[in-house]
């Protein structure tokens, strides 16, 4: 369960707290807080983690359970806020974590699947498979994207029904 928690904090990190810190103008910052009412409570909660520099896996996942089903919510709803493909991450059962990618790909998408290979390295949660989901799209950023898996020595999958064509 604890290693679930952290993995909603990692979602609620890369959905909200990080899209959010990297706003320029006061007007953005606005335009996403109405959006998501609950983020001041969320931004708050999680620099009193980081300030407090407490264990991912427990006091932290513990600190933020009642947002699990937000960070559900948020992952759905703005996973193809940056492009058209969907990250959600997931935990296996050896204690190694799993990344679905779902979409066409799209200019771009292979800066923001980096991004997100980066940010399980920066919360020390070891990535083991990509899970693809993909008809294809812009060849360049799948070729990059390839090359990301492979430097990372990541498994790609392809789930029963899901299907991996064309650029994918």
């Amino acid at each position: 369960e604890e290693k679930m928690l952290a993995l909603a904090l990692r979602n609620i990190r890369v959905t909200l707290v990080n899209p959010y810190s990297k706003l320029q103008s006061s007007e953005e910052k606005d335009k996403f807080q109405a959006k998501h009412p609950e983020l001041q409570e969320i931004l708050q909660i999680v620099t009193w983690i980081d300030e407090n520099n407490l264990s991912q896996n427990l006091i932290n996942a513990r600190k933020i359970k009642k947002w699990i089903i937000a960070a559900a919510i948020f992952t759905q709803t703005l996973g193809s806020a940056y492009g058209n493909l969907n990250f959600q991450a997931g935990a296996m059962e050896d204690g190694t974590f799993l990344l679905t990618v779902n979409g066409s790909i799209s200019s771009g998408d292979a800066y923001i699947f980096a991004k997100q290979i980066d940010s399980f390295k920066q919360d020390n949660m070891p990535l083991s498979q990509i899970w693809l989901n993909s008809l294809g799209g812009n060849v360049a950023d799948a070729l990059k994207m390839s090359l990301i898996i492979s430097s990372n020595n990541l498994t790609t999958v392809v789930p029963n029904r899901w299907e991996c064509v064309s650029a994918c």
